[in-house]
């Protein structure tokens, strides 16, 4: 009877502990009786993205258990709060980004992940009793990643030869290939801030030294690399410089094709070296400049392709559109550059220089530019020519423009011809490249063609013609150079032409340099 008594006792103390105990909140992050058939559990693995992961290749990798490794592109985030909302329950991710929240109230809860300087990461998770849901098994759409509150951009190009053509190059970043590629650039955006180590990759050409990047928030860091060919020998560089991008035309109007393309080895690439081509109507012909009114309706990508005699190859592409619209002709237009109203001698050599445009037929050439005099007649054709022995009196100078159409535009100038002697004539000066207000980047080539004239010694051509920068100075003489590596910034690019008197005449453009 005693042993009875005794065993109830003690099983009527052990009851009252119990209930001692779950009333105290015993248990992890628990602050209430709570049945464990009534809880689950929640562990997972909290990241960032060291860099933008959306680039990475592969773009997600399998087998986050808890003894793989560290997903592709991604850094644990480490003592980050981790919640439940509703619940006084919290706990801090570790040097692995891992956290456990034990006796989380099964059903449909809401986790939050918090810390300085990245985004709050908020997540429903289902809640099963007896039962613990693991997150981050693997990177996918239940990935926990919190975002960084401020990101930069990462901009990396790769170019070949002394012409800097571009190289189409696999970019690495700490040694993983990403899906990016410099065509023509490489930009990734919304990259955590941070140093990093680059480099790019391309078929044909030796890899180039890794390079160091530094990322800021919400700045742009970029990086370059000078290819070297394996086999010595670099691509050219080539430009379509008309028409322009997304430019329209009615159908049947005449389309004018101008671009260039530049060699290390060969120099200036022309004729069957350059080919014209359209994603519609396929081959379209050769050479620097040509002209064609029979492309069909639709969107089409013109490509320019320039080859050099070492055959390697490079191309430029430009859309445009042409239009189910009946082609209305526009008239063209004229200007006379020289000579200028003024009084000239009979003995002197009087230098023609002019230009015609049209929309649809682009510069106008030869033939169909023609100069006349009101006293003289026809004087000749052309955008340049010089003539002396002009007739004494006051002559009005017309120069008629007419497009492939018959159209005309003209422009005139008042000149005087007198017999007194000729004094010196200061030369003119022409820049044909780079175009006013035209944008480049500080790694691209420029390319910068001009002339100049003068009525006594005709043509000025080598040293006699100057190239200056308002921001860099001296940038080299004569009629055609390239040069890239100019300083960011808007640049007045002089052209001085100096005649063998030492008369001077000059023209400026202004150049955009980003």
């Amino acid at each position: 009877m005693e042993t009875t008594m005794r065993k109830n006792y003690w099983v009527s103390v052990f009851a009252a502990m119990l209930l001692i105990m779950a009333g105290a909140g015993c248990g992890n992050n628990s602050s209430s009786i709570v049945s464990s058939a009534d809880t689950g559990d929640i562990s997972g693995y909290i990241y960032t993205a060291s860099y933008n992961a959306a680039v990475a290749r592969p773009a997600a990798e399998a087998g986050r258990a808890a003894a793989a490794g560290v997903p592709t592109g991604y850094v644990p985030v480490s003592n980050a709060l981790v919640t439940i909302e509703g619940q006084d329950m919290t706990a801090r991710t570790d040097a692995n980004g891992y956290f456990l929240l034990e006796k989380v109230i099964k059903g449909t809860q809401t986790l939050k992940a918090s810390k300085n300087g990245l985004n709050t990461l908020s997540l429903s998770v289902s809640v099963q009793a007896g039962a613990t849901v693991s997150l981050n098994d693997q990177v996918d759409a239940q990935a926990l990643s919190m975002q960084p509150e401020q990101k930069g951009t990462l901009v990396v190009s790769a170019t070949a030869g002394t012409v800097s053509a571009p190289v189409n190059a696999t970019v690495y970043i700490n040694g993983l290939a990403t899906s990016k590629t410099t065509n023509t650039a490489a930009s990734i955006s919304d990259i955590t801030p941070g140093s990093y180590t680059v480099t790019v990759k391309a078929d044909g050409y030796n890899d180039p030294t890794a390079k160091s990047a530094t990322v800021i928030a919400n700045q742009t860091t970029s990086v370059s690399f000078q290819l070297v060919p394996t086999d010595g020998n670099n691509p050219p560089l080539v430009t379509i410089v008309a028409p322009t991008e997304n430019q329209s035309f009615n159908n049947g109007a005449t389309v004018t094709l101008t671009g260039s393309g530049v060699d290390p080895e060969d120099g200036t690439l022309t004729g069957a070296s350059l080919v014209w081509s359209s994603s519609v109507d396929g081959a379209l012909g050769t050479g620097i400049s040509l002209q064609t009114s029979s492309l069909t309706v639709g969107n089409h990508t013109i490509t320019l392709l320039g080859a050099d005699t070492g055959g390697k190859s490079s191309t430029d592409t430009v859309n445009i559109v042409i239009s189910s619209t009946a082609y209305q002709n526009t008239a063209p237009t004229a200007t006379i550059v020289t000579p200028t109203a003024g009084i000239y001698t009979n003995a002197q050599t009087i230098t023609f220089a002019g230009a015609g445009n049209d929309v649809d037929d682009g510069t106008l050439t030869g033939s169909s530019l023609v100069w006349t005099s009101n006293l003289d007649g026809t004087l000749g054709t052309g955008n340049f020519f010089q003539k002396s022995g002009l007739t004494i009196g006051n002559h009005t100078i017309t120069l008629t423009s007419t497009d492939a159409r018959g159209a005309t535009g003209t422009a005139t100038v008042q000149i005087t011809v007198s017999s007194a002697a000729g004094v010196n004539t200061p030369p003119q000066a022409f820049i044909t490249t780079p175009t006013n207000n035209q944008t480049v980047t500080t790694i691209q080539t420029v390319i910068f063609s001009g002339t100049g004239a003068d009525i006594e010694d005709v043509l000025i051509t080598g040293t006699a013609l100057v190239w200056t920068s308002s921001i860099d100075g001296a940038l080299g003489t004569g009629n055609f150079f390239t040069k890239s590596g100019l300083t960011a910034g808007t640049h007045t690019i002089t052209l001085t032409a100096t005649d063998s008197q030492s008369a001077t005449g000059a023209t400026s453009t202004t150049l955009i340099v980003q």
